[in-house]
C-alpha cells in the first residue's frame, strides 16, 4: 500500500530532500518534497527530526549508515523500527536491508559507481537484493542509470553530486524515477 502512495507521490515531486540536522529538516518538512532522506545526524537528533518530518506527512528513511552512534547490526534497525520510526531505511549493507524488510519497512539500497565494473557488481547485487528501490551514487551518470534500469526490476534513485535542476533533469530522463539530494534550492515545486 505505502509503494503506490510513494509513486503518486513522485508523479507529483521527483526531488527527495536528504537531511543532515535539524535545520535541513525544519527546511525539508515545509517543503515540497514528499519524501526524505535523514542523512549524517546523531542518535540523539534522530528521534526529533523523523518525528518532525512524520508529523509533517513526509515518508521518511533514515540512513542507517551514517547516523553517529548508531550500530550497523540488525539491532540497529529493530531500534529504528520499534523506537524511532521511520517509514523505512537506507544502507549500503545487504543484511540491513534484508533485516528492515522482515520487519516490514521500506528499503533502499544505496550503491556507489566507481568504474564500470562497478555497474555489472551494482546488477547483480540489485538481483539479489530486497530492496524496494535502488539509490545510485553519484546520480550524475546518466549512461550508468540507463545501463542498470535495464537489468534490475528495482526503481532507480539517482544521488550524490546533484546541485543543479539541469542535472536531476538529466537523472530523471536517463531512468531515474526521483533524485535525492541536499542542495535545498532544489526541494521547491519549480525543480521538480
Amino acid at each position: 500500500k505505502i509503494m503506490n502512495t510513494l509513486y503518486k507521490l513522485f508523479e507529483n515531486s521527483k526531488i527527495i530532500a536528504a537531511v543532515k540536522d535539524e535545520k535541513s529538516a525544519r527546511y525539508a518538512s515545509v517543503s515540497e518534497c514528499s519524501v526524505v532522506f535523514v542523512l549524517g545526524c546523531t542518535i540523539c537528533s534522530l528521534p526529533k527530526i523523523v518525528s518532525l518530518l512524520v508529523n509533517k506527512n513526509k515518508i521518511v528513511f533514515v540512513h542507517v549508515d551514517l547516523v553517529e552512534g548508531l550500530g550497523k547490526d540488525t539491532w540497529a534497525v529493530e531500534f529504528l523500527k520499534n523506537e524511532i520510526k521511520p517509514h523505512g531505511i537506507v544502507s549500503t549493507r545487504h543484511h540491513l536491508i534484508k533485516h528492515a524488510k522482515q520487519l516490514d519497512m521500506l528499503a533502499v539500497q544505496r550503491m556507489f559507481l566507481l568504474d564500470s565494473s562497478s555497474i555489472k557488481t551494482g546488477i547483480d547485487m540489485a538481483e539479489k537484493s530486497s530492496a524496494d528501490f535502488i539509490e545510485l551514487m553519484p546520480g550524475a551518470i546518466p549512461k550508468a542509470i540507463s545501463d542498470i534500469k535495464k537489468h534490475i526490476r528495482q526503481p532507480i534513485i539517482a544521488g550524490g553530486m546533484i546541485t543543479e535542476k539541469s542535472e536531476a533533469d538529466i537523472a530523471l530522463k536517463a531512468g531515474a524515477l526521483a533524485v535525492s539530494t541536499s542542495t535545498m534550492e532544489l526541494w521547491s515545486k519549480g525543480s521538480n
